[in-house]
C-alpha cells in the first residue's frame, strides 16, 4: 500500500468502530425499552396483591405464564436502568477527564462494557481537529520534588531503560489514558497507542495494564517520543523548557526519589480494583522518607512490634486509677506506622472497596491472649530479600554471591536495609551480622541499640579471626556428617544452630585482602557471606543510585537478577526506628513507656473532658448507644443496627465517638486511611460520612438529624444522639479518683470495671485504635488493682483475690499482677494457688521466649517454703 494511504486506515477503523458503538448504544438505550413496551407492556400488577392471594398462588401453583413473563420483563427493565446509569457515569467521567466512580450494585463487566462503548463513541469527534503542535518533547519522568506520587521503581527492565524513541510518564491521581493522550499528543483519541504499547507490561506494584479504563497512580507508561509538551496551566509545577528537548534517559539516569510526605499511596496489587485478590500482595512498602522496604521485612517488623507491646505489658506496674486516654506510642513512629499498617493490611484498596477487613498479620488475638503465631524456626537463613524487580521480590544468597560490593550514592541506605532485613527475621538465631569497625557502625547504624543478631567488632582483623574460627568449626561438622553445605546440614540437624554469618566491612586494606578472599572462598558453602561497602575486588560490585536503582553491576553478567532492580533502602533515622522495635521485641531493651507530650501530666485531654461532660447527661434521652469496649456494637432505639452501615462508616463512628470534642479532616483521614494520598482519602471520607449520616437518620427515624456536625474546622458527633460505654468508664474512673470514702471508691471502681467488657474495638485491626486500646486496658487493670487493695485493707482477702484474678485475665503477661496474687494466695494458706499462678505466668511468658523475672521466682519459692514450714510446725 502506498505510504500516502496508510494514515487513512486508523481513521477509518476509528470511524467504523465509533459508528458501530453508537448504533449499539442507541439499540440498547432506546430500542430495548420500545421492544419491551410493545411486547409486554406494563409488567407490574395494577393493584398490590394481598398476603392471602400470594399464599394461594404459591401453595396451589396458580402462577400463570404471563406472571413469569412480567417478572422477566421487570428484571430486564432493572438491567436496562443499571446499564443506562453506567453509560451516564462513564460518559460524564470521560468528558470531564477523570476516572469514573463505580456505579452501586453494577457488575464490573457491565460498567466496563459501558466504558468501552463510550470511548468508541467519543472517537466520532471530528477527525480533522488539528492536533496541538509538538514544540518539544516532555521531561522523561514528569514529576517534581513536590509531587506525592513519584515512584522509584520502573515498571520493567525496559522501563528503566526506555528506547530512544520513547519517554516515560508517571500516572498521577485521577488520570485517564484519554487525558494522557490529549495532554501529550494533543489528541485524546490516540489513547489506544498508549494502551497497546503498555498492555500486559508489569508495573511497580506487580499489576499489569489489562483494562484501558483502570490505571493507577504510580504506574509508569512508555510513550512515543513524538509527543507534544504538557499544556500551560495543567497543574504541573515544573515543565520542560520549550526551546530544547531533553535527551533520552540512560541506565545511569534513574527517576529522582520521591520527597518526604505525610501520607503517600503505594498502589495495591490485585486482579482488578475493587476485587479482593488473595493470590497477589504488594511486595514493597514506601516509607514517609521515600525509602523502600520489602513486605517480608514489614511482616517481620509487624510481629516484632506486637512482641514489643507484650514485653511492655509484662513490665507494667499499676498506678492509681484516673480518667484519660493516650493516643500515641513511642514505638509507632511514622515509619513504623506505615510498616505495621502494610503488614496488617496488605490489600487495603480491595478491602476498602468491598467493605471487608484486611488480612491481619499472623497474630491470634482474643480478650485474654495476644500471641504471635510462630512457625517452626529454621536454624539457618539461606536467602535475604534485597530488592524488587518487575514487581517481584529479589532474594539473594549472600554466602553464594560473597563477596558482594555495594557502591554509589545509595550504598549506605541499601546496606542498612540489608542489615535490617537480616536481623529482623522472625527467628533471631537464624542470622548474625558482624560489623567491622566503630567508624562503620557509626556511619551505618548511629545510635542503634544492641541486638542479639548484631555484633560490633573493633576492626576487620578481629572480625576475620572470628570467622576463621567459625570456618574450622563448620568444616568439621560438615565433614563428620558427610554433608555438602550448611543448608543441607541445618535441614538434617535443626537442633544444631548454624546461622548465616554476614560480615559487613569497608574495603579491606592490601595486607588483609588475601585473608578476606580466603574467608569468602571457603565460606560460600558454610553459610558465611561478606558485604563490602565499596568495590569488591574478588566478587561482583553493584552500583546503587540514591533512590535505590541498580545502575550497573561489575561484571555485568555476575548478578542478572539485579539487572534493572531496585534495592530496598533505609535512611539512618528510619533504620534506628526499625531496629529499636527489633531490640524491644527481643527483650534486650526495656520497652519505652507511652507519654503524652501535648497534655500535661495529671490533666485530662479535651477529648476526655468532653467524655466526662457527656457521661453526666441522661442516657435515656439518647437514641443511639455505641459500645466500643469489646466488639463494636451499635444500637438505635434499643435495636442493634446490623445492616446499612459500611465497615468504614462503623470505624468512622467509633473514631468520632472516641473523639467527641471533634477532629479535623486531616486527623480523620490520617487515622482511617493512613496509606492513601490525601486527596483520595478526603474523597473516601466524604463517601463514608455520607453513608454514616444517611443510615443514622434512617435508623433513628429523625430525618432532620445531623449525626455528625461540621463546626468550621472540626467534625464531631451530635452529642444529644449518642451514648457510649467509654464515656461511662471515664466518668467512673474520675469519680473514683475524687472519692475519699473507701466504700464510695469501691462502688465507683466496680462501675468502671463493669463498663470494661473487653478491649477497645476487640477484633478490629484499626491501627489508630491500638494506643488507646492498650491505655484503656491499663486503666481497667489499675481500677481492679485498686479495688483489690481496698478489699485487702478491709480484710476481705477473697474479694481482693477475685479482683486480682480478673486483672490477670485482662493481662496475663503482667508479672506484677501475678506477684500480688501469689502473696494473697499465701496469706489465705493456699500454696496450690501460688504454684498455679506461677505456672500460668510461665506459660504466657514462654510465648515471648523469656522466663519470669528472678524476683518473681524468688518470691514464689519464699512463699512456698513459708507455707511448708507452717504446715510442719502447725498443730
Amino acid at each position: 500500500m502506498p505510504r500516502s494511504h496508510r494514515p487513512a486506515t486508523p481513521a477509518f477503523r476509528e470511524l467504523a468502530g465509533g459508528l458501530a458503538a453508537l448504533v449499539l448504544v442507541v439499540v440498547l438505550v432506546a430500542g430495548l425499552p420500545v421492544l419491551l413496551w410493545r411486547m409486554v407492556g406494563w409488567p407490574l400488577p395494577h393493584a398490590v396483591p394481598s398476603l392471602a392471594e400470594l399464599r394461594e398462588a404459591v401453595l396451589h401453583k396458580t402462577i400463570s405464564d404471563q406472571v413469569v413473563v412480567n417478572g422477566l420483563a421487570v428484571l430486564t427493565w432493572l438491567a436496562w436502568a443499571q446499564f443506562t446509569a453506567c453509560l451516564l457515569v462513564e460518559a460524564t467521567a470521560a468528558l470531564q477527564g477523570h476516572l469514573a466512580r463505580h456505579v452501586p450494585l453494577a457488575a464490573w463487566g457491565t460498567q466496563a462494557l459501558a466504558a468501552r462503548l463510550v470511548g468508541a463513541v467519543l472517537l466520532l469527534a471530528p477527525l480533522t481537529t488539528p492536533a496541538r503542535p509538538a514544540v518539544a518533547a516532555p521531561v522523561v519522568v514528569e514529576a517534581t520534588a513536590a509531587r506525592l506520587f513519584e515512584p522509584n521503581i520502573p515498571a520493567h527492565p525496559d522501563a528503566g531503560r526506555p528506547a530512544a524513541s520513547e519517554v516515560r510518564h508517571v500516572v498521577q491521581p485521577k488520570e485517564t489514558l484519554w487525558g494522557i493522550a490529549e495532554r501529550h499528543f494533543g489528541d485524546g483519541r490516540r489513547w489506544p497507542t498508549i494502551f497497546e504499547r503498555n498492555k500486559d507490561q508489569p508495573q511497580p506494584d506487580g499489576r499489569r495494564l489489562t483494562n484501558p479504563n483502570r490505571i493507577h497512580p504510580g504506574w509508569i507508561l512508555a510513550l512515543p517520543r513524538d509527543v507534544a509538551p504538557p499544556a500551560a496551566g495543567n497543574g504541573d509545577r515544573q515543565q520542560a523548557p520549550p526551546a530544547a528537548a531533553p535527551q533520552p534517559p540512560t541506565p545511569h539516569q534513574p527517576a529522582p526519589p520521591a520527597p518526604p510526605a505525610p501520607s503517600t499511596t503505594e498502589p495495591e496489587p490485585g486482579a482488578q480494583p475493587g476485587r479482593p485478590s488473595h493470590a497477589h500482595h504488594r511486595q514493597s512498602v514506601r516509607l514517609p522518607s521515600g525509602a523502600l522496604v520489602g513486605i517480608a521485612l514489614a511482616t517481620a517488623l509487624g510481629a516484632a512490634l506486637t512482641l514489643a507491646w507484650l514485653h511492655r505489658r509484662r513490665a507494667y506496674r499499676p498506678s492509681p486509677p484516673a480518667p484519660g486516654m493516650r493516643e500515641t506510642d513511642p514505638l509507632l513512629t511514622p515509619a513504623m506506622r506505615r510498616i505495621y499498617h502494610a503488614a496488617r493490611q496488605p490489600d487495603d484498596e480491595a478491602a476498602e472497596d468491598h467493605d471487608s477487613p484486611g488480612a491481619p498479620i499472623p497474630i491470634t488475638r482474643s480478650r485474654n491472649r495476644t500471641q504471635p503465631a510462630r512457625p517452626a524456626p529454621p536454624s539457618h537463613l539461606r536467602t535475604v530479600v534485597v530488592g524488587i524487580r518487575d514487581g517481584q521480590q529479589v532474594p539473594l544468597d549472600l554466602a553464594a554471591t560473597s563477596p558482594l560490593g555495594i557502591t554509589g550514592p545509595g550504598a549506605h541506605a541499601a546496606v542498612r536495609a540489608l542489615v535490617a532485613a537480616t536481623v529482623a527475621t522472625e527467628h533471631g538465631d537464624a542470622a548474625q551480622v558482624l560489623l567491622a569497625g566503630q567508624d562503620l557502625a557509626a556511619e551505618l547504624l548511629p545510635e542503634v541499640p544492641s541486638l542479639p543478631g548484631l555484633t560490633l567488632l573493633p576492626d576487620l582483623p578481629t572480625a576475620l579471626a572470628r570467622l576463621e574460627v567459625e570456618l574450622v568449626h563448620r568444616t568439621r561438622l560438615l565433614d563428620s556428617d558427610d554433608t555438602p553445605d550448611v543448608a543441607t546440614f541445618a535441614a538434617a540437624h535443626p537442633a544444631e544452630p548454624l546461622p548465616l554469618l554476614l560480615l559487613v566491612t569497608p574495603p579491606a586494606p592490601p595486607p588483609l585482602q588475601q585473608r578476606l578472599a580466603a574467608v569468602t572462598t571457603l565460606g560460600r558453602r558454610l553459610g558465611i557471606g561478606v558485604v563490602t561497602l565499596g568495590a569488591a575486588p574478588d566478587g561482583p560490585t553493584v552500583e546503587v543510585a540514591a533512590d535505590g536503582h541498580v545502575d550497573a553491576t561489575d561484571p555485568p553478567a555476575a548478578l542478572p537478577e539485579l539487572d534493572g532492580a531496585w534495592l530496598f533502602t533505609l535512611p539512618a533515622d528510619e533504620v534506628r526506628q526499625v531496629l529499636a522495635v527489633v531490640a524491644t521485641a527481643s527483650g534486650t531493651t526495656p520497652p519505652p513507656e507511652p507519654t503524652d507530650s501535648v497534655q500535661p501530666a495529671g490533666e485530662p485531654s479535651a477529648q476526655v473532658t468532653t467524655m466526662l461532660e457527656l457521661a453526666g447527661r441522661e442516657p435515656e434521652q439518647r437514641p443511639v448507644s455505641v459500645r466500643l469496649l469489646g466488639p463494636l456494637r451499635l444500637d438505635a432505639l434499643g435495636v442493634e443496627v446490623k445492616s446499612g452501615l459500611r465497615t468504614k462508616a462503623r470505624e468512622l463512628l467509633a473514631f468520632l465517638v472516641l473523639h467527641p470534642a471533634g477532629a479535623t479532616t486531616d486527623q480523620i483521614v490520617d487515622a482511617l486511611w493512613p496509606d492513601v494520598d490525601p486527596q483520595r482519602g478526603v474523597q473516601r471520607f466524604r463517601t463514608t460520612l455520607g453513608n454514616l449520616r444517611s443510615t443514622l437518620k434512617l435508623v433513628i427515624a429523625q430525618p432532620d438529624a445531623t449525626a455528625v456536625e461540621w463546626t468550621g474546622s472540626h467534625y464531631r458527633i451530635q452529642a444529644d444522639l449518642f451514648d457510649c460505654d467509654t464515656w461511662r468508664l471515664q466518668a467512673a474512673l474520675d469519680q473514683a479518683a475524687h472519692q475519699p470514702d473507701p466504700a464510695a471508691q469501691i462502688a465507683a471502681l466496680e462501675q468502671a470495671v463493669a463498663c470494661y467488657a473487653g478491649d477497645l474495638l476487640e477484633g478490629d485491626g484499626a491501627l489508630w485504635a491500638e494506643p488507646p486500646r492498650q491505655d484503656l486496658r491499663r486503666r481497667a487493670i489499675d481500677a481492679l488493682v485498686r479495688l483489690a487493695e481496698l478489699h485487702q485493707h478491709a480484710d476481705s482477702l477473697e474479694a481482693a483475690l477475685h479482683a486480682l484474678e480478673r486483672a490477670i485475665a485482662l493481662d496475663p503477661y503482667a508479672e506484677d499482677l501475678s506477684r500480688r496474687a501469689m502473696r494473697l494466695y499465701a496469706r489465705l494458706g493456699r500454696p496450690d494457688g501460688v504454684r498455679r499462678t506461677l505456672r500460668h505466668l510461665e506459660n504466657r511468658l514462654e510465648e515471648l521466649d523469656v522466663d519470669p523475672d528472678p524476683a518473681t521466682i524468688k518470691l514464689a519459692d519464699e512463699l512456698l517454703a513459708q507455707a511448708g514450714h507452717n504446715s510442719t510446725t502447725g498443730p
